[in-house]
């Protein structure tokens, strides 16, 4: 029997977006996404409003395309 599929944790990287640098707050981040591949976590990720780039990943609260996302996350009340 073979399990296959694909993980990815999503962190911020706007350093000023944030009253924290990164910290461990598990109800906020990693965001993760699972899936067969790389693609559909993408996708999945895109879809929540992460702004995915080359060099920087914004969340959905600092790309602007979901305000009160990150408030949202640490009342526990939004569960990707």
């Amino acid at each position: 029997m073979r399990v296959e599929g694909y993980s990815m944790d999503l962190y911020c990287d706007n350093d000023e977006g944030h009253d924290y640098r990164h910290g461990y707050n598990p109800r906020v981040f990693p965001d993760v996404y699972f899936g067969p591949d790389r693609a559909t976590c993408r996708r999945d990720a895109r879809k929540m409003g992460w702004v995915l780039g080359r060099e920087r990943d914004l969340c959905p609260e600092c790309s602007g395309k979901r305000r009160g996302w990150l408030e949202q996350r640490r009342k526990g009340e939004l569960i990707c």
